[in-house]
């Protein structure tokens, strides 16, 4: 999330510019970001900073235009049995073998063949 926005999601928080630090969720993050709060309650976050990640900042930030939230989940990237995608080419060869249907790589956007180009 950005970091403007923890304030709004936790009561209780320090800077986390990493996802290493878990904090309790409070009751707006529970009801707007559901599935990033863990069953104890607490979520595990990543405050971006927007001199540090400035595109991972516009990405939120403009996440947030369209729904109001400055928050995603992300999760690892690999299939099971497979290793942690660590470069590009494995970023493509698991998209190409998997049902993913878009893949965004630095400046590029992915898509498969016959999606409807929202």
């Amino acid at each position: 999330m950005t970091s403007e926005a923890a304030s709004d999601y936790f009561d209780a928080f320090t800077d986390a510019p990493f996802m290493i630090m878990a904090f309790p969720a409070n009751e707006r993050l529970c009801k707007e970001a559901p599935a990033a709060v863990h069953v104890d309650g607490t979520a595990r976050v990543q405050l971006v900073h927007a001199d540090v990640l400035p595109r991972y900042h516009r990405l939120l930030t403009a996440f947030e235009r369209r729904t109001g939230v400055p928050v995603l989940l992300n999760t690892s990237f690999n299939v099971k049995g497979e290793p942690i995608v660590c470069t590009t080419r494995d970023a493509l060869r698991t998209f190409w073998s998997t049902g993913l249907e878009v893949l965004a790589v630095g400046n590029f956007l992915v898509r498969k063949p016959g999606l409807d180009p929202a």
